[in-house]
């Protein structure tokens, strides 16, 4: 089995949302707009299933939520939102996507560490966890996943 790692993806109710507060959004908006692989499930789901014994750990991409995002409490709110559609997505897609890394912010209200975090999410799967910082580009990750693991 093959898993490409970090393979940039964004859950549907966060993308309308982010279409909604964010739609105007200039530059890497406009190109994530235009890639469908980015943001429609059917079409990766196709790529996936054009080779045999592969897999995607999901990660999110770009705008770093802080670009728009008007508070710290916002930025909980679409880091949990992200979180949760990648949980739910990896939970019924489990051969497409069997992890994925999760988002924490250092701006958040409570920090979303697992014990904190949106009951709903199920951290066992999700391979790293990935706290933007400045500048956006950069990130930390610690690595999580446990491979063999189902």
């Amino acid at each position: 089995m093959r898993i490409d790692a970090y393979t940039h993806f964004f859950p549907k109710k966060f993308f309308d949302k982010l279409l909604e507060v964010a739609g105007q959004y200039k530059d890497m908006g406009k190109r994530v707009r235009a890639i469908p692989a980015l943001h429609d499930l059917d079409v990766r789901k196709k790529i996936i299933d054009n080779h045999k014994d592969y897999a995607q750990i999901l990660s999110y991409p770009q705008p770093p939520i802080g670009t728009f995002a008007k508070n710290p409490q916002q930025i909980d709110d679409f880091i949990r939102m992200i979180n949760d559609g990648f949980a739910e997505l990896c939970a019924k897609e489990r051969d497409h996507f069997p992890g994925w890394v999760a988002q924490v912010s250092l701006d958040a209200p409570t920090p979303a560490w697992p014990k904190q975090s949106a009951p709903s999410i199920n951290w066992a799967h999700s391979e790293s966890r990935s706290i933007p910082t400045l500048p956006a580009s950069q990130s930390i990750v610690r690595n999580t996943f446990r491979f063999g693991e189902k």
